[in-house]
Parts: structure tokens; C-alpha cells; sequence
């Protein structure tokens, strides 16, 4: 997670360089992996599938 620690850091130094103001939430994918799966299987079975 280092390198994924690494780039979140630069990510906000950019943005903090450019006067963006800040979310007031920034979930991770990796948190989230259980509800992408649920909802791509939601997708599947009622055919919207590409």
C-alpha cells in the first residue's frame, strides 16, 4: 500500500497546488469490493451485460 499511499499524497499536493477545494470524502475501490461485485452480479442477472 505504499505506493498506493504515494501517489494519493501527490494527488492532493497537485490539487492543493491548483486551489481545488477538497471532497468531503474520498472512498477507496479497495473498501468497496464486495459492493462493486454485488452490483455487477445485479447487472448480469437482470441482462445488462455488454
Amino acid at each position: 500500500m505504499e505506493l498506493a499511499a504515494k501517489y494519493t499524497k501527490n494527488y492532493f499536493d497537485d490539487f492543493d497546488g491548483l486551489n481545488v477545494k477538497r471532497a468531503t470524502k474520498y472512498p477507496k475501490a479497495t473498501e468497496h469490493i464486495e459492493d462493486m461485485q454485488n452490483l455487477i452480479s445485479n447487472l448480469v442477472d437482470k441482462n445488462m451485460r455488454m
